[in-house]
């Protein structure tokens, strides 16, 4: 698989005193998900290969390109991460890369192109299949089988939900760092107390006729001083089906070949039509104008009282909004239950890799339990492994409520989403007639039988990914 390297964790004492954690903040060696920690677990007594310098090691020095599309705020971090990978690993050099989002898959694919892709590439979940299918990234089947220290007996330490979009005929071609929950509701504190309204996870689970009366109550004022009880509508993207549709009884396309639409059906249009009304008929939600006289997301300016949201949004609202805030569970539906889709990224191994040993060992220090704690768990972003988070919920960064993170992926979130290689040109091609009804230009049903019409020649061409990638029953 290319030149031999050593292979060796970061060290963890060193590690733990670099990210600025607890030891107890680290659960390694517990793979299974684990009751939310009460306490600090007790230190592990160290050993002697812990604690030990490691050997120079002999040989060249292999240089291996990573590309990321990292905010400009993580960077810092990552380059951190990677000046401490390299200097525990003398005979690697790690040159990271980071690629501007919109920027990120013209790129890789135009080096997917002239055969000079990286060594290992950052992956989102809704590219995955796709890279997977035009045969960017190698299996890591063979590098998991021959290291149980990483991988356990079958990954279980890692979130199941994390790992669906990466597999291939039962095989895994990226290894995730991060997921989350996408159905959250984070509220403005501030503007509760203002207005006297009890806050969403104070007595009772809510269902949607409560999150209605809530967001009537906390909408007020005018002008720049208006208020909107709620922000965050259905559109066409990954997440419609298990945030909107599933407690509906309802489902815009099929798990998981996604080759049927089914978002014209009653229940689905009762759905769409039941949240378009917060805006449209309530009033309780921003029109699209409105929102551009905001300079930025309403929720972070404090315009808006609660907003749907994903775990990691916690990123950008905690430096941008001013006021106290939280987060708690999405609404109860229709049909009593609730749900959430799930999402994430991860990293894999490009075909072009020359020095596959080497890529293998950063890619398995980058998503380690201690790789994951110091990336994303200590500063509040969900890790993909269930021992990194200890780490998540002692971060000053997340949420007093935080837990509720943990409660959804243990509960009731599932990563049955949009993720098929055709995935963005159906939710494209869905949003542009969406967008009508979005702003009461057309009706919902209308709307509904339009996109169906329009994404079913789409969706059939996922019956041939589907028997590839041994879906298909």
């Amino acid at each position: 698989m290319g030149s031999k390297v050593s292979t060796r964790l970061l060290s963890r004492r060193r590690f733990l005193s670099v990210v600025g954690l607890s030891a107890g903040a680290v659960a390694l060696g517990s793979c299974a998900p684990t009751p939310l920690p009460q306490a600090p677990v007790e230190e592990e007594a160290p050993t002697a290969t812990a604690e030990a310098p490691a050997a120079k090691p002999a040989g060249e020095v292999i240089e291996i390109r990573v590309t990321h599309s990292w905010p400009a705020e993580q960077w810092p971090r990552q380059v951190q991460f990677d000046e401490l990978f390299n200097e525990e690993h003398e005979n690697i050099k790690v040159r990271g890369e980071n690629i501007v989002w919109g920027d990120y898959v013209p790129k890789i694919t135009a080096a997917a192109a002239a055969g000079t892709l990286p060594d290992v590439l950052y992956c989102q979940y809704a590219w995955a299949q796709r890279f997977i299918m035009d045969g960017i990234v190698i299996s890591l089947q063979p590098f998991l089988e021959k290291d149980h220290e990483f991988w356990g007996d079958n990954g279980e330490d890692f979130v199941p939900q994390a790992l669906v979009s990466y597999k291939w005929q039962g095989q895994l071609y990226f290894i995730p760092y991060n997921e989350g929950p996408t159905n959250l509701i984070y509220y403005n504190v501030r503007i509760f107390d203002e207005v006297g309204y009890p806050y969403p996870n104070s007595d009772k689970d809510w269902t949607l006729e409560d999150l209605l009366e809530a967001a009537k109550a906390l909408t007020f004022g005018e002008g720049d001083k208006k208020v909107w009880g709620w922000y965050g509508l259905p559109t066409m993207g990954g997440a419609l089906n298990a945030d909107f549709l599933y407690v509906w009884d309802a489902r815009w396309w099929n798990e998981p070949c996604e080759t049927e639409s089914h978002i014209h059906e009653d229940n689905a249009i009762n759905c769409l039509q039941w949240w378009l009304d917060l805006r449209l008929k309530y009033k309780v939600t921003p029109m699209p104008a409105e929102v551009e006289t905001i300079p930025g997301h309403p929720f972070g300016y404090g315009r808006v009282a609660m907003t749907k949201g994903a775990s990691w949004d916690n990123r950008w609202i905690k430096p941008n909004l001013k006021d106290p805030y939280d987060v708690t569970h999405g609404p109860v539906g229709p049909n009593g239950k609730r749900c959430s889709a799930s999402m994430g990224s991860g990293y894999g191994i490009s075909r072009d890799c020359k020095h596959k040993d080497a890529a293998w060992e950063y890619l398995r220090a980058y998503t380690s339990t201690e790789g994951q704690i110091f990336n994303f768990a200590s500063i509040g972003i969900d890790p993909a492994r269930w021992s990194a988070w200890p780490a998540y919920f002692e971060s000053p960064n997340v949420p007093p409520n935080a837990k509720v993170v943990w409660e959804a992926f243990k509960e009731y979130a599932v990563h049955e989403i949009l993720d098929s290689p055709n995935g963005r040109e159906i939710s494209t091609t869905a949003q542009a007639i969406w967008d009508k009804a979005m702003i009461g230009e057309a009706g919902v049903k209308e709307c509904c039988f339009q996109i169906t019409e329009a994404v079913t020649p789409i969706m059939k061409k996922n019956e041939e990914w589907c028997r590839l990638a041994g879906l298909a029953s």
